[in-house]
């Protein structure tokens, strides 16, 4: 299964940006719990907002995630709703969103995380 995560801001100008990442998971159980996370790095935070040392919650603008299987959308969330649903359409995307397993967290709390397939 593919998550395929969008966080979206305003930047410095007040413009809205999406940056974007791909988490792949293997050995999702079917009616099972599952948990998936991501990491957005301090430096793309503070070169996004300009708050280097002072990154609010309230930076964030609105959280998605679509999840595909085998190619075909099948699940997802949006933070907003209606015709914003899907905003990383309207704001394009970008990269910066790391898979946790790319990060140094990557073995806290490893029973909890559904596996990634790393290739």
């Amino acid at each position: 299964m593919l998550f395929r995560y969008y966080i979206g801001f305003k930047d410095q100008r007040g413009t809205g940006r999406t940056i974007t990442g791909d988490v792949k998971h293997k050995n999702v159980m079917i009616g099972e719990e599952t948990y998936s996370a991501v990491y957005v790095s301090p430096d793309t935070l503070g070169e996004i907002t300009g708050e280097y040392s002072n990154f609010q919650s309230s930076d964030v603008a609105a959280v998605g995630v679509e999840i595909f299987y085998n190619g075909v959308l099948v699940g997802g969330y949006s933070s907003l709703s209606g015709t914003k649903a899907k905003f990383w359409e309207a704001t394009g995307t970008g990269p910066g969103i790391l898979s946790k397993h790319e990060t140094p967290f990557a073995l806290l709390w490893i029973d909890r995380y559904a596996d990634v397939d790393k290739n």
